[in-house]
């Protein structure tokens, strides 16, 4: 692969990777895309988990979510990142994996925050319709958050959704002329990659 392609894949994997750990960083948050009956669907979900030796993102979903039955559906999805101080945009293509049990669900469970945790304590689906203004939790957590003890009451809602990606495109602005590259990954490997038109 050029060098200047691999530059690039190694500066959006790296840009990724970083904000998993730092929430302020505006890719922190993803574009997350999926399908449903009613056509495309999409919403923003912290970014959890970026690797980029096995080429793979990581949210969390509530199972009685409608992106959780969407991706029950049709696991093809596409993220979106962007980064106005970097100037750049990252768009991925993969396949969901989802795990509500096993080491993958159970290291995220561990690994998630009483506050976190309270989102999947909520008493009614995420979605759902309601007569009143609701946060969906119960009444004595909207104001704390709950202990560890408490928290694990949410475990049986939770669940993390593994992203294979598949395909990785780098968008970068710049006044000289803005620059594109497309990368296509199998088995976390660069098998393509090739410079786009902007």
């Amino acid at each position: 692969m050029d060098e200047k392609l691999a530059a690039i894949l190694d500066r959006a994997w790296g840009l990724l990777e970083h904000a998993v750990g730092h929430r302020k960083t505006p890719m922190h948050l993803g574009l997350l895309a999926t399908e449903s009956e009613s056509g495309p669907q999409a919403r923003l979900v912290v970014l959890r988990e970026a690797n980029r030796d096995a080429a793979f993102l990581r949210f969390h979903t509530d199972i009685r979510s409608p992106k959780f039955a969407e991706l029950q559906c049709d696991p093809r999805v596409a993220w979106v990142f962007y980064d106005p101080s970097e100037k750049v945009q990252i768009r991925l293509l993969g396949r969901a994996e989802i795990h509500t049990s096993g080491a993958i669900a159970d290291e995220a469970w561990v690994n998630t925050v009483p506050f976190s945790r309270r989102c999947y304590m909520a008493t009614i689906a995420p979605g759902s319709a309601s007569d009143v203004e609701t946060s969906g939790l119960p009444a004595e957590l909207e104001s704390r958050e709950p202990t560890l003890e408490e928290s694990e009451t949410g475990r049986g809602q939770f669940c993390a959704v593994v992203t294979r990606v598949t395909e990785v495109d780098v968008y970068t602005l710049a006044v000289t002329g803005h620059r594109r590259a497309h990368f296509w990954i199998e088995n976390g490997e660069v098998v393509k990659a090739e410079w786009r038109a902007p």
